[in-house]
């Protein structure tokens, strides 16, 4: 990575009336999908679709790295952008992350008064700074992060509640409107036992990993993830001896994997 590669932050982002409509996340994710937006043009018809539109591959699983934050808020942030128009994103189904367009700041993308490109010229340079802990932890993921928000990830006690926190997670009612079979079903009670398991690790491609990375990562698997998985699984030619074991492992490196395939177009 190009240490002195920066972020462009449109000043009007920062000016109302969308300052007050966006969060400091927000406002760092619109500028990091607005960068992503110039490298699509740079490749051309690699990321151009059959509209002539340029899109952008942005999974979840990124977001929430980037901003150092669980599931839920990634998805949060998106929708702040979406409200107001910034982005709108096309869903692929089938294992494939969503597609991203970036939609510009201009008059007719949000409601701004007549003079607010004029006043972001005479923003005051300190209402510019961002100076909250949410900004500062952009900068910095530290390494024992799964182990602080881990009860943000999975709050509930009882084994019902960690299944329905799963299903809200992976969108499981847009799954099963989908032959998927027991699959589905399999997947989410796998991530249930794993994650309200007491075992000190966890035994994934013949590797032990201690249990709060295991949770920590399942707890960024979204509904792109599960298609993934399920996807991988309807492939593969091979024979399957432990199917618990395969769907625990596809699982974990899913949240690498995805990012990987939806790079490359795989």
């Amino acid at each position: 990575m190009d240490e002195k590669a920066f972020l462009k932050l449109p000043r009007v982002l920062i000016s109302e009336p969308l300052r007050s409509k966006l969060s400091d996340s927000a406002i760092v994710l619109y500028s990091y999908l607005l960068s992503l937006y110039e490298l699509s043009v740079k490749n051309g018809e690699r990321f151009r679709d059959k509209n002539g539109r340029y899109y952008v591959v942005c999974p979840i699983s990124t977001v929430m790295r980037l901003l150092n934050c669980c599931n839920n808020k990634a998805e949060s942030v998106y929708m702040q952008l979406e409200n107001q128009n910034l982005i709108s994103r096309k869903r692929q189904g089938l294992g494939k992350a969503n597609l991203i367009y970036v939609n510009p700041i201009v008059e007719s993308t949000v409601t701004y008064a007549k003079n607010a490109l004029d006043q972001c010229d005479n923003i005051d340079s300190e209402n510019a700074k961002i100076t909250s802990a949410e900004m500062e932890k952009t900068h910095t993921i530290k390494n024992d992060y799964y182990q602080k928000d881990l009860n943000n990830i999975y709050p509930s006690i009882r084994y019902e509640d960690v299944i329905e926190d799963i299903r809200n997670q992976i969108e499981y009612d847009v799954l099963s409107e989908r032959d998927y079979g027991g699959v589905l079903d399999e997947i989410v009670n796998l991530i249930a036992d794993t994650v309200t398991s007491d075992a000190q690790a966890v035994r994934i491609n013949q590797i032990y990993i201690p249990i709060d990375k295991v949770r920590w990562r399942f707890g960024q698997l979204t509904a792109e993830h599960i298609e993934y998985v399920i996807s991988s699984l309807e492939k593969n030619t091979t024979e399957i001896r432990n199917m618990r074991a395969y769907l625990l492992t596809a699982l974990y490196n899913s949240i690498d994997t995805l990012d990987t395939a939806a790079l490359y177009g795989a």
